[in-house]
């Protein structure tokens, strides 16, 4: 059997109190809104401060850079020299460039200067993600959903956080 309802013909009259409640909400939102930009706030200038110490550690890895190919370019050279030189009556010359190649590969296997290079460039790309995620954020504020937000302040605290650790270590 199919219940019937019946509709009652009296007129809606908007509660005063649901103005109320909406103003209260509004408000609320307010707040959340005050306080998720006091958040994002503290951390930027957080980033701000640190920023700094990571464009300088991204400059290191250029130093790296050159270091690992100029000391692959002179233990190369140096090997080839030695080679040639064998077979000639140069000793001096010989034990030289033999010097100046097993310096080179010392300094290329002891310090690591690419895998040293490849680090500190990875500091000036957690800065520019970081930095994208600031504008990001703040284009794109109305648009977020009020449990998005917190995840939002989540990840940048995590993403300074490390970013702290990679520029301390």
């Amino acid at each position: 059997m199919i219940a019937s309802i019946k509709m009652s013909d009296k007129k809606i009259v908007p509660n005063k109190k649901v103005g109320i409640l909406d103003n209260f909400n509004k408000n609320l939102q307010s707040g959340v809104d005050d306080q998720f930009w006091e958040q994002l706030e503290t951390y930027r200038s957080e980033f701000n401060r640190i920023k700094p110490l990571a464009d300088k550690k991204r400059k290191g890895a250029l130093v790296w850079k050159r270091v690992h190919y100029v000391s692959g370019f002179l233990a190369t050279l140096s090997s080839l020299i030695s080679l040639v030189l064998t077979l000639s009556e140069h000793q001096g010359l010989i034990v030289a460039s033999s010097l100046v190649s097993a310096v080179s590969e010392a300094i290329i296997t002891f310090f690591n200067p690419s895998k040293r290079k490849a680090e500190l460039e990875e500091v000036g790309k957690l800065c520019e993600l970081i930095a994208q995620d600031f504008a990001f954020t703040k284009q794109n504020l109305k648009k977020t959903p009020d449990l998005y937000r917190q995840s939002i302040l989540e990840r940048l605290v995590s993403q300074i956080k490390h970013l702290t650790e990679k520029i301390n270590s």
